[in-house]
């Protein structure tokens, strides 16, 4: 791949991701009045709260990151000519991408699955055992009675 054939692609790909990511934020703020600020771990503290607008800059460098790895891997010329590291390191960061999206997708059906069967099962084992009580109040009072006149 010619170089200004690659610097195409990824002005082409940059200008789309950052669109697509925000497009989605403004529907976000259209619809819920907010943008959220980033989520951090206990151990990352930051004093600036981020907003989640500097997605728009994140989908550009991952995307310049992935035509970069491709074109490397498919480049013949050019791959006597970088560094030993530029292949394992691309080949890194596209997997890394690739997992952290399966990996989070399956985080969140699984659990998300598990919270909705969880509460599907509450709720129906508590709705059952209040039909059960209803149900039993004749019974039950029929007994009393009984009771009552035995006394």
């Amino acid at each position: 791949m010619n170089p200004v054939r690659r610097e195409k692609i990824m002005l082409r790909f940059s200008v789309f991701t950052a669109s697509l990511f925000a497009a989605f934020w403004g529907i976000w703020y259209y619809i819920a009045g907010e943008i959220p600020m980033g989520l951090y771990p206990e151990w990352f503290s930051l004093d600036i709260p981020l907003s989640r607008w500097t997605d728009v800059l994140a989908g550009p460098i991952y995307t310049v990151m992935v035509v970069m790895a491709l074109s490397i891997y498919k480049d013949k010329d050019r791959q006597d000519k970088v560094s030993p590291l530029d292949g394992p390191l691309c080949i890194a960061t596209f997997c890394g991408i690739c997992l952290g999206a399966c990996i989070g997708l399956l985080y969140s059906l699984i659990f998300g699955l598990a919270l909705a069967l969880f509460i599907f099962s509450s709720i129906t084992l508590v709705g059952g055992l209040i039909v059960a009580l209803i149900k039993l109040i004749p019974q039950f009072s029929r007994w009393l009675v009984a009771a009552e006149q035995q006394a």
